[in-house]
């Protein structure tokens, strides 16, 4: 006999595979993770690259400057000018050769607010040809302006011998310790009287003063 039709058997769902699920899962959460740390990363790097830029625009302003000063000591006898406006026009063209591009001064400033005190590079104007050459003749004013994005801050000098160098902030105390010996050296040779070809009595190179 044909059995009579009853009722239909529930059917049960299909169990979810989690272990096949699981990388999927895994590969959406971690996917965008990542991509968040390769953009900070690359943000990073770029804002980094951009500092180290803009160090090596300071440099070379810099050095643009020791030539400039360098030309005009050798027209006027060996004398730097009382201020670094002086060079402009005829040894130095354009106010903006006269700072950092990270200076508060805007990025086409006058002559003025690129030499004012808030920006711009500062100068040693009592030294002359003839002086040590390991001498500090102009400098970034603040130390603190190139740390940024995670760089150490530091300030970029020239001597008077045309080099830049790059003073790194842990330094500071260094720096200003030449700084003060060499204002202190030329002060007392102005006093004396003596030719530039005595100033040798009165400075301590570097080395003579951890002796």
């Amino acid at each position: 006999m044909p059995e009579e039709p009853g009722p239909e058997k529930a059917t049960r769902p299909a169990l979810v595979n989690w272990n096949r699920l699981a990388p999927v899962i895994t590969g959406i959460i971690t996917v965008p993770l990542l991509a968040g740390a390769v953009a900070v990363g690359w943000r990073t790097w770029e804002r980094r690259t951009q500092e180290l830029d803009c160090r090596k625009a300071c440099r070379l302003r810099l050095e643009d400057i020791g030539k400039a000063l360098n030309a005009y000591a050798v027209e006027y006898g060996g004398a730097f000018p009382p201020n670094l406006k002086d060079l402009n026009s005829r040894y130095l063209f354009g106010a903006w050769r006269f700072c950092c591009p990270l200076d508060p001064v805007g990025y086409y400033p006058d002559l003025e607010r690129a030499l004012k005190p808030s920006g711009g590079f500062a100068y040693a104007p009592e030294l002359g040809m003839g002086m040590p050459g390991d001498f500090i003749l102009a400098y970034d004013r603040s130390h603190d302006r190139h740390r940024r994005n995670g760089l150490e801050g530091g300030r970029n000098v020239l001597y008077l011998n045309g080099r830049v160098e790059w003073w790194p902030a842990s330094h500071e105390a260094e720096f200003q310790s030449t700084l003060a010996a060499q204002r202190t050296a030329v002060e007392q040779w102005r006093k004396s009287g003596k030719p530039i070809e005595s100033f040798g009595e009165f400075y301590k190179t570097p080395a003579d003063r951890k002796d």
